[in-house]
């Protein structure tokens, strides 16, 4: 939401995730809430997989590399069993070497009563909407707007009981009205830290996962990408992790290139060659061999820097042969590059971006500063609580 072999739910340990099937995919094992969870509190067990995965690579005895191992499945399905595209990443980073433990916090020590009362509030978790998902990804990353963002720390107090809250706080005979009210501030600045902690914590994983997901263009096993590759490659992987899949494949590739400036053509030529239909089943390979057969487009053609119509011929030649062999590779380069390669090269798709519009509307006065939604003292609470109360609500932002 991918990259590497694709992880069949038959794989040892797989049983015991809980992995949906997407049996229209070839079998691509999708991520449940449940592994979601599993991944934070069992991260030690992730990390020997990890650990693992970089022995073996270390042990390839492959003269091309670790990159073009997996593309061409040299290492088998188990061997990326758990792991999602940015894991195998961060193994190839780590290609050779050790490093510390890139998952983080270890919660091996939690008590089982305390991991059975977290899952039964996971199973009651719904996620945002897929496009609401997307704006937060933008949010996150570009101080343009923040429409999902309010609407997540205008939900928090959805529902909270103000004279409860009041009792939270415990005993109030005979403290000052001036203490009493520092109190509820420190509360609401409280909930609001957190929301925009999380906030933090998911920017700062979102750009390492990045990183990670990217490296197999940026190391250079691969030769030079540019960088509208990257942009492509990054979006295909936002795709993937919204839509809950372990790694990055050949649909998410083709949904990144839709919004480029080849978009158009990449989709007519398809459509023309009849390679857009539903009903067929997209060819299993890893994305890395996609990657590895930009670059000999790009060869092919005596360019040095794979660019977006290079990865479009990969794309088009995979969904026309179905094969990964390379058998008579030359010719149809030769032959696509006459067909297509002028058309991709001037092709200046403008595509506009489409963002979420303002979500949360008509809040009392006090939840503002200037045009921001800004809810921190506890007279804005008391007055969005009693909004709430008397029937004020908002889009569905969750699915």
């Amino acid at each position: 939401m991918s990259v590497v072999v694709l992880a069949s739910s038959n794989c040892a340990g797989a049983a015991a995730i809980d992995v949906d099937v997407d049996k229209d995919n070839g079998g691509v094992g999708r991520v449940t809430k449940k592994e979601d969870f599993e991944r934070v509190y069992k991260s030690r067990t992730i990390y020997k997989k990890h650990d693992k995965l970089v022995s073996k690579l270390c042990n390839l005895k492959a003269d091309s590399g670790p990159l073009a191992a997996i593309a061409e499945k040299k290492l088998t399905e188990e061997d990326f069993c758990g792991l999602r595209e940015q894991d195998v990443g961060a193994a190839l980073q780590n290609y050779g070497r050790f490093k510390d433990d890139p998952f983080g916090f270890k919660l091996d020590d939690t008590s089982e009563v305390d991991l059975k009362r977290a899952l039964e509030q996971m199973e009651k978790f719904k996620p945002l909407m897929e496009e609401h998902k997307m704006q937060l990804t933008l949010e996150l990353t570009h101080d343009r707007c923040y429409h999902v963002l309010d609407a997540l720390l205008v939900e928090a107090w959805k529902g909270v009981e103000y004279s409860k809250l009041v009792q939270c706080l415990g005993p109030m005979d005979g403290v000052p009205v001036n203490a009493k009210a520092e109190l509820l501030e420190d509360v609401v600045c409280a909930l609001k830290a957190g929301i925009i902690y999380l906030a933090t914590q998911k920017y700062y994983a979102f750009v390492e996962f990045q990183k990670a997901v990217t490296y197999p263009l940026a190391c250079g096993e691969f030769g030079t990408f540019g960088e509208e590759v990257f942009k492509v490659v990054q979006i295909a992987d936002h795709k993937r992790r919204i839509q809950g899949y372990r790694y990055i494949s050949l649909k998410h590739i083709v949904f990144g290139l839709s919004l480029s400036r080849v978009g158009e053509a990449v989709q007519k030529i398809l459509n023309d060659r009849g390679l857009n239909k539903l009903t067929e089943k997209p060819p299993k390979m890893p994305v890395y061999f996609i990657y590895m057969l930009s670059r000999e487009a790009a060869n092919s053609l005596g360019e040095n820097v794979v660019q977006l119509e290079h990865l479009a011929l990969a794309i088009i030649y995979v969904k026309q042969e179905n094969d990964t062999s390379l058998k008579n590779a030359a010719e149809k380069w030769a032959d696509l590059a006459r067909d297509h390669l002028a058309r991709l090269k001037e092709a200046n798709t403008r595509v506009e971006s489409q963002k979420v519009g303002v979500i949360v509307k008509d809040l009392p006065e006090e939840c503002y500063r200037g045009t921001r939604i800004n809810i921190d003292d506890h007279h804005a609470v008391t007055k969005l609580i009693d909004a709430f109360s008397a029937g004020l609500s908002f889009p569905a932002i969750r699915a």
